[in-house]
């Protein structure tokens, strides 16, 4: 029985499990987790450290995916909602069984203006979030928490702004981003880290303070920094040891938010 390594943040509000999602699940409380947030490899290929992101066939990673989901299904709380990221072509693959077992409520493009050229085919600009709630008529929806801008104004305009519509534009964290996490020799440690903005927007929407979420893909923790920051709880699981000790650090210096978010920030 391989031993298993838990790490916790100053606060003792933030648990990171290193290892296999598909075994460190088990040890989570059922209907424990107001929100999933899932941002797994996406089968095209990359590199992240110690784990090479390619199944054998699309039928293949749309098993192992079933694998996980259902694990974390057993862990939301009976209002809870789960949001899965994923590459447009491979996520489809997942809907049938989440139509199955969950409620569905939105399919959400992540969309923004830079990435890689392209010279064979049109450049790709968006991925896909998986939207679905654990019950049709109980869950967290705080539409207050995340309005946007109005883009114009009439008598039954809501004044603190407008319900965001299921497409987000929200900047990518480039290579000289402020919330960049790189090496020691100056390199972007984590391919796919995502931003702070995206993070709090589903936080603020799908949960409250004191609620508990969690990640079972955490990367260099954006979740948990953001659950920190809005006051919520948050347990994380990660394959790579390196980035999961990058996540704790990142944590331990994540203070909470003493004041709103700015209509950008959110």
């Amino acid at each position: 029985m391989k031993k298993r390594i838990k790490l916790e943040d100053d606060s003792k509000n933030h648990i990171i499990y290193v290892g296999d999602c598909l075994e460190h699940l088990d040890n989570i409380k059922d209907n424990s987790c107001k929100l999933i947030f899932a941002d797994p490899p996406y089968n095209m290929g990359k590199d992240f450290g110690n784990n090479h992101d390619k199944w054998k066939t699309p039928l293949n990673y749309r098993n192992w995916c079933i694998m996980w989901i259902k694990k974390c299904i057993k862990k939301l709380t009976s209002d809870g909602s789960i949001m899965i990221m994923g590459h447009p072509r491979f996520s489809s693959y997942l809907v049938p069984y989440l139509d199955k077992e969950l409620v569905y409520t939105n399919q959400i493009v992540y969309y923004y203006t830079d990435g890689m050229p392209e010279k064979k085919n049109f450049e790709r600009r968006y991925e896909l979030i998986l939207y679905y709630r654990k019950n049709k008529d109980k869950y967290v929806f705080n539409i207050d928490d995340v309005r946007v801008p109005l883009i114009r104004y009439d008598k039954m305009s809501n004044k603190r702004g407008k319900n965001p519509n299921d497409v987000w534009q929200i900047n990518r964290v480039r290579w000289n981003s402020k919330e960049r996490m790189s090496l020691p020799n100056g390199k972007i440690a984590h391919a796919a880290q995502k931003p702070l903005r995206l993070m709090r927007r589903i936080i603020l929407a799908t949960t409250n303070k004191g609620d508990l979420i969690l990640d079972p893909f955490l990367g260099t923790g954006t979740t948990s920094v953001a659950a920190k920051e809005l006051g919520r709880k948050s347990i994380g699981i990660e394959l790579n040891p390196k980035y999961a000790k990058m996540s704790l650090n990142r944590i331990n210096k994540t203070k909470v938010l003493d004041k709103g978010l700015e209509y950008e920030e959110r």
